[in-house]
């Protein structure tokens, strides 16, 4: 099984950047932090986990950022593999899964209805989540803040509880000036640079005092980063698959 390089590291492993139509080997936008915690489904991000030797039971927390397709409608494959693990021998740990309160449960309820599994069967924890909320586990703590965008969305503020490392992540949002403030001095900030224009998520991650920039969730990632360097000069574009390393 593919593990942290240190009990003193936060990682970032990113599973998917693209945007509506990604390649044949990447995916929407979707992340895992510490290889626990995963941001969004993408198409098939579950299947994904494979190629480097994960799989969708090591996922203990999932964040939903807002309920359109392309962010969850690899959400049924994640519960369908969590399910089947057993049989096989593999570990499969409690999830708590977050997301807009607007949306949440309803995403979950058409997710056990389409796979027709058992209302009493014990799926995962459902926590709705308001702009302005905390959730907090042993591994994490997790705020989040309102999206910009025309529906119900968050954005969240990842702690590791064991490095103190922060992550911002923000994908499917337009450029909020008072954003900045809820990322304030995280240390790598994920952004997306299709509802935000690559300038806007370098000035938010200026503004923020973050550390360095990762966009995400568009085709066109050398103009990107080029636009986003003239105000932020530590911007990147992960390549699918790209594990961002903090901490010491």
């Amino acid at each position: 099984m593919a593990a942290r390089a240190s009990p003193a590291e936060t990682t970032l492993r990113v599973i998917g950047s693209g945007s509506l139509f990604p390649g044949p080997d990447g995916d929407a936008p979707c992340c895992l932090v510490n290889d626990r915690l995963m941001v969004d489904t993408g198409y098939w991000a579950a299947h994904r986990l494979l190629r480097w030797d994960l799989h969708a039971g090591l996922v203990d927390h999932l964040l939903i950022t807002h309920y359109h397709p392309y962010h969850t409608i690899g959400l049924p494959l994640v519960f369908c593999y969590r399910r089947g693990l057993p049989f096989i021998g593999r570990e499969v740990r409690r999830m708590a899964v977050l997301g807009p309160a607007e949306s949440i449960e309803t995403l979950m309820r058409r997710t056990r209805d389409f796979l027709e599994i058992p209302e009493e069967e014990d799926l995962a924890e459902v926590v709705p989540m308001e702009p302005g909320g905390v959730y907090e586990s042993e591994p994490f703590r997790i705020w989040a803040y309102r999206a910009n965008h025309p529906v119900p969305g968050l954005v969240y503020r990842v702690r590791d509880n064991e490095t103190a490392a922060e992550i911002g992540l923000a994908w499917d949002t337009a450029y909020d000036p008072d954003m900045a403030a809820f990322f304030r001095d995280v240390d790598l900030l994920v952004h997306d640079a299709a509802h935000s224009r690559p300038r806007e998520a370098a000035l938010c991650a200026r503004e923020a005092g973050a550390r360095r920039l990762a966009l995400i969730h568009g085709d066109r990632p050398e103009v990107a980063v080029a636009e986003a360097r003239e105000v932020f000069p530590e911007a990147a574009w992960p390549e699918d698959g790209e594990v961002i390393r903090m901490g010491s």
